[in-house]
């Protein structure tokens, strides 16, 4: 046997360069153990090409198959970054691949509990997602012999890994369409060759247009028009490769097309996404457009701001610890709040309580909310959580706090502030350390 009596670590690198020595294969990615990507980034970064299990024994194939499977289902990396367009499964005997597009489908499984443990093969989930998948395998798997079946493998890897361009896409749903629409502000509304200070007098936002985009079949590339509810309720529809204005009482004031100055990058940047969203979550979308408001937050007076995909991945590991539910189900408190960025991207408002130290935060926070942004101004507050009593709190969030049931569903979310006692004399012995940064607060 060609890799027989090696570790794990070995067998990976040795795959690695006795057949994917054209691409990169060292990105660690989650705890998926074998990743190969193309060694030249496109303009959205790089696609990867396979995600692949790794064992050193005789394993059977679907086996393999459906720890992987649970592996990324787990901690839905499907959802935090391009699926491949393969997914594989190698021993120390044979290799396998089967295209992404195939199985995709088993991640987006209602009640399912993605939170057992990929390796334990007597779970009632690893058991189900192998008879899924048994049925799938026999008509779409590719297995090579590492000798017998040397040739093949070259060539399948030569003709299919190497020139995929993954035509599995990510499907929309309620969890991830404001992600995609914070990277559609960078990508696709430069593009779109309208002068939006004029848009905006007439109340027709960004917004309107990524819901226009969202809701296009990529059969056709039209707007869906089988569905009139959506329809009725879209302000911009996508049509003839450019946008039209469908507000009846505004339509009148721009041109009957609105052109896109690069359609490369629009196919590009969509190629990556399977439209529209998902039936289940389309009301959902629609009924949650005022989430789409223009992204406002930024720097102000000194506060640390929040980078953006901090924010998308402490709220999609939260989605993946608390299941896609854990909005409605939990109560969420950013005691050190600032001017809310943090929060960007969570839908019910009713849940949500933000308390920063400065009053002027709070008043830019009630300022946002004026604009549209999905916060209560009553449970917007000046709080100094290292000092202040809890007797100061909103009426609802003390009952929260004073109820052990509802405490036990209450979520600290916070960046919070720090500041080092220490300076660079303290540490040379010329000087001490700061004043008032561990003793003067009731914290202490």
């Amino acid at each position: 046997m060609r890799y027989q009596n090696i570790r794990e670590e070995e067998l990976k690198n040795k795959v690695g360069a006795d057949w994917f020595k054209q691409f990169d294969t060292t990105e660690i990615l989650g705890n998926i153990d074998f990743t190969v990507f193309p060694q030249q980034d496109n303009l959205f970064g790089r696609t990867p090409l396979l995600w692949a299990e790794a064992k050193t024994g005789n394993f059977d194939v679907a086996t393999m198959f459906v720890q992987l499977i649970l592996t990324i289902g787990k901690a839905r990396t499907f959802d935090k970054t391009m699926p491949p367009a393969f997914l594989g499964a190698f021993d120390f005997k044979k290799i396998a691949f089967v295209p992404y597009i195939n199985v995709q489908d088993i991640f987006y499984l209602n009640d399912f509990n993605w939170n057992v443990t990929p390796s334990n093969h007597e779970t009632k989930e690893f058991q189900l997602i192998k008879q899924r998948i048994e049925a799938t395998l026999k008509k779409n798997t590719y297995v090579y012999d590492y000798q017998k079946d040397e040739k093949e493998l070259q060539t399948f890897i030569k003709n299919n890994v190497a020139k995929a361009t993954t035509t599995s896409k990510l499907k929309i749903d309620k969890n991830n369409f404001i992600p995609i629409y914070l990277r559609w502000l960078e990508i696709v509304k430069p593009i779109i060759d309208v002068n939006w200070d004029d848009l905006k007098k007439a109340n027709i936002l960004d917004s309107d247009f990524y819901l226009a985009d969202l809701f296009v079949d990529d059969k056709d590339t039209q707007t869906i028009g089988d569905d009139m509810s959506i329809r009725e309720n879209l302000f911009v529809m996508f049509q003839n490769e450019g946008y039209k204005i469908a507000k009846e009482n505004i339509k009148q004031m721009f041109d009957a097309n609105i052109t896109l100055k690069n359609k490369d990058t629009y196919l590009h940047f969509w190629k990556r996404y399977k439209r529209p969203p998902l039936k289940e979550f389309q009301d959902y979308i629609i009924e949650r457009r005022d989430l789409l408001v223009p992204q406002d937050i930024r720097e102000r007076k000194g506060a640390f701001f929040t980078p953006r995909i901090w924010v998308e991945l402490s709220q999609k590991y939260l989605t993946d610890y608390l299941g896609e539910n854990w909005q409605d189900d939990y109560y969420i408190w950013d005691c050190a709040s600032g001017t809310g960025n943090l929060l960007a991207g969570l839908t019910n408002k009713y849940n949500i309580y933000a308390s920063t130290l400065d009053q002027a935060d709070v008043n830019v926070m009630h300022e946002r909310i004026d604009h549209g942004a999905n916060l209560l101004k009553n449970n917007v507050f000046q709080f100094d959580f290292l000092n202040d009593d809890f007797s100061k709190l909103p009426d609802p969030l003390q009952s929260i706090i004073n109820n052990p049931e509802k405490r036990k569903k209450l979520i600290i979310y916070i960046n919070p502030p720090y500041a080092k006692t220490t300076s660079s004399k303290t540490i040379t012995g010329t000087g001490e350390n700061k004043s008032g940064v561990t003793t003067q607060f009731k914290i202490k």
